[in-house]
């Protein structure tokens, strides 16, 4: 999924990599619809049109095993003058900028895989806090001798699915 914002017009722009697959839309609750297609730079086009045409200052790009970077390189080209995109994940293919076009135009680019070790005491502290609520998370727990079943459970995980292995279980 990608999001996309620009500070000074408050607006959003989301596309996700599953709906470019499947749905002419993609379209999220908090965001501007945007057409998602094939083409980098009509979607580049299209993300920067729900900026306002003032292109992003900041880009989310979490990257799941991308194996094209057509779509991170439109959310890239969507950013303005200076703008910020931040990379998690993985993608087993090439991010083919030029040097040229990435100096010109400013930008930063952020690139994690996974996570910092930081984040989760920050995460565990909103948690206890009660100021992050996990009730919408659909946790499965397996005993180590459900090995098999745990394995195909967190295969099939979609959204907000969590597979738990515990090897204290018996």
């Amino acid at each position: 999924m990608w999001r996309c914002r620009s500070r000074d017009r408050g607006r959003s722009a989301y596309t996700s990599r599953r709906q470019a697959r499947s749905l002419p839309t993609a379209s999220f609750e908090a965001g501007l619809p945007v057409a998602v297609t094939e083409d980098e730079q009509a979607n580049a086009a299209a993300l920067k049109s729900a900026t306002g045409g003032v292109g992003a200052h900041l880009s989310f790009d979490q990257v799941g095993g991308a194996t094209d970077p057509t779509s991170t390189l439109a959310v890239l080209r969507s950013l303005r003058r200076g703008g910020r995109m931040v990379l998690m994940g993985s993608m087993t293919a090439p991010l083919p900028i030029a040097y040229g076009e990435f100096m010109v135009n400013d930008w930063e680019l952020i690139g994690n895989f996974m996570y910092r070790p930081s984040v989760f005491e920050t995460l565990i502290s909103l948690v206890r806090s009660g100021l992050l609520d996990l009730s919408s998370v659909k946790i499965r727990g397996f005993a180590m001798d459900e090995l098999p079943g745990a394995m195909n459970a967190a295969a099939r995980m979609r959204g907000l699915d969590c597979t738990v292995l515990n090897v204290k279980a018996t």
